[in-house]
């Protein structure tokens, strides 16, 4: 299972039951941060999805997708 939400602070965290480097994620985190809700895909599969990033637990980026895209979505999220 993966899930995100904003923590404390406000900043849009990505987690669950996932094995992906902390720099990746990180990564991912910091760039949806600053991206238009229409570049979502494009950033979670450019650094999910890049060469030498090892991501267990996830059937698909689309899922990843999926989840942060909902996460956005709601104001209390």
């Amino acid at each position: 299972m993966i899930g995100a939400g904003r923590d404390a602070r406000g900043v849009l965290r990505v987690g669950g039951d996932l094995l992906v480097s902390r720099d990746a994620l990180a990564t991912l985190e910091a760039q949806i941060a600053s991206a238009p809700r229409g570049d979502i895909a494009r950033i979670v599969h450019a650094t999910l999805g890049a060469p030498g990033v090892a991501l267990e637990g996830v059937r698909t980026l689309a899922s990843v997708v999926d989840v942060v895209e909902r996460a956005l979505a709601d104001p209390l999220a």
